[in-house]
């Protein structure tokens, strides 16, 4: 965990499509992708300073070229891979590239000289946009990713959420736990939700409010253009940021928060107790009146186990404790249940669901390195399909969903035959639409889990899960002689062999 404080707010990293989009711009190349690319961005203040660098970039050339500082074609190559030295770099060109005349369009000098205060005005925006997009203008945030079901609710009613704006007063929510979505300010701030979070965003007198209903969510905020910080709201507290990484967990009337760079104001509203957390560090507000402390955040272990033994481990959010029928010796096991966090669209969804420890107050159930292993001893009533999904977080990053895929002999067996699978978390594969839609390119390792879910999507398997545990490496369990070693990678055994 990085605890450096920052000192000094750094300049914005602006997108790379940002800086084609202005260059085309200013050179009169706009295709219709790129005039719908500049509406969209319209109530972008972080764009608008872009273009205006862009612009002051292109009236300095032009004067240098007026000047004869510059060869034939260097205006043009100059824009297009700026340097903080160019001037310097041009001022110095031989003589005799210098009587050579630049390739400079006329208009240009109009454009660049003109270029702040035409961006500062929108002008470029009034000649693009329609009077059908003006409604545009008022939005609060973008929407730029969504993974599963995703909502917004708006005084016009309810609709699925793709690449939207957000007006204020809009109700973003990440349905089920397979959900999530991205969202980002003007100012370049980011936003991400993880699944069954529910948020509003409004406007403040002194900057913007995220009002966070429940879930959790990490939050990158940028530094602000003028002294009015991000405030965000729960139940119970009131955080203040500017220039900032943290994570954000509301879960009835506990908050928690978690400082992974800068420094966060963190406020309980019962008796408005403030605490300032840094780097490092986290707090949980609660409704009691205990006094708000700063604690360092521990690493998270590399092992994790789930017995039932003496009962569903505490926070455990689905799945029914069972005694039978179990594996010889087994005082407890987990059964499947009826969805009751999420529900995918299909009332028929079964599914075993751990705790969930970043809304219990923890910053994982386990770290994921790439020789991690996730194990557990199961039977199935009725064979068929399931799969398993963990949810992940990283250091300073949104929460990602990390699907494993799938094979038809872990599901291909006798009804109620025990056995152990073994399955690399490695092969995980990181979610991006909903259920199905995966890219395996990306993996977890590095990550953090912080629940696991394993479950059926339509139908009850009649599963049973005896035991639940990560190892790093293969245990000793899926190393017996009849062990079966498939072509994901995972490992079979049947409990007879153990």
């Amino acid at each position: 965990m990085n605890t450096m404080q920052t000192s000094a707010y750094p300049e914005p990293a602006y997108p790379e499509h940002w800086h084609a989009l202005a260059l085309a711009y200013l050179d009169d190349r706009l295709t219709a992708d790129d005039r719908q690319a500049l509406r969209d961005l319209a109530s972008d203040a972080q764009f608008h300073r872009c273009l205006a660098e862009h612009a002051l970039d292109a009236a300095m050339l032009y004067r240098l070229a007026r000047q004869g500082a510059l060869a034939s074609g260097e205006v043009s190559s100059a824009l297009e891979q700026p340097s903080p030295a160019a001037e310097t770099e041009m001022l110095a060109a031989p003589r005799a590239a210098r009587r050579e005349q630049p390739r400079v369009r006329p208009w240009l000098v109009a454009t660049a000289i003109a270029g702040a205060a035409l961006v500062a005005a929108l002008g470029w925006w009034n000649a693009l946009s329609s009077p059908a997009d003006a409604s545009r203008t008022g939005e609060i945030a973008s929407i730029t990713q969504t993974s599963g079901r995703v909502t917004i609710r708006s005084a016009d009613g309810e609709r699925a959420a793709a690449t939207d704006g957000l007006m204020p007063g809009d109700v973003l929510t990440t349905e089920n736990v397979a959900s999530s979505a991205i969202v980002r300010l003007p100012d370049g701030t980011r936003i991400s939700l993880s699944g069954n979070t529910s948020v509003t965003l409004r406007h403040r007198d002194n900057g913007k409010q995220i009002v966070v209903d429940s879930g959790q969510i990490t939050f990158r905020v940028l530094p602000q253009a003028a002294p009015a910080p991000l405030w965000v709201n729960t139940q119970n507290a009131e955080v203040q940021a500017a220039g900032t990484d943290f994570q954000l967990s509301a879960d009835g009337g506990v908050t928690r928060l978690d400082v992974s760079e800068g420094n966060v104001l963190l406020t309980r509203l019962s008796d408005r107790q403030s605490l300032n957390l840094k780097g490092g560090q986290f707090a949980v507000a609660g409704d009691d009146s205990a006094e708000l402390v700063a604690c360092g955040i521990s690493p998270v272990a590399d092992t994790y186990e789930a017995d039932f033994e003496a009962g569903l481990p505490p926070g455990w959010r689905c799945g029914e404790l069972t005694r039978e029928p179990l594996p010889a010796g087994s005082r407890g096991g987990v059964r499947a249940a009826h969805s009751r966090v999420a529900r995918y669209g299909n009332e028929g969804h079964f599914e075993i669901l751990s705790s969930n420890a970043w809304a219990e107050g923890q910053f994982g159930l386990f770290a994921i390195h790439d020789d991690s292993y996730l194990n557990f001893t199961y039977s199935l009533g009725q064979p068929e399909w399931f799969h398993i999904m963990i949810g992940t977080r990283g250091e300073g990053l949104p929460c990602q969903n990390f699907e494993s895929r799938k094979r038809h002999e872990w599901w291909k067996v006798p009804p109620g035959q025990w056995q152990t699978l073994s399955v690399p978390l490695r092969n995980f594969g990181r979610n991006l639409k909903g259920m199905g839609a995966i890219d395996h390119n990306v993996t977890p390792a590095g990550r953090v889990a912080y629940y696991v879910l394993i479950s059926s999507q339509t139908g009850d398997r009649e599963m049973v899960i005896d035991r639940l545990w990560v190892t790093r490496g293969l245990p000793d369990e899926a190393a017996g002689p009849t062990s079966r070693l498939l072509k994901d990678g995972s490992v079979l055994t049947p409990l007879s062999a153990e």
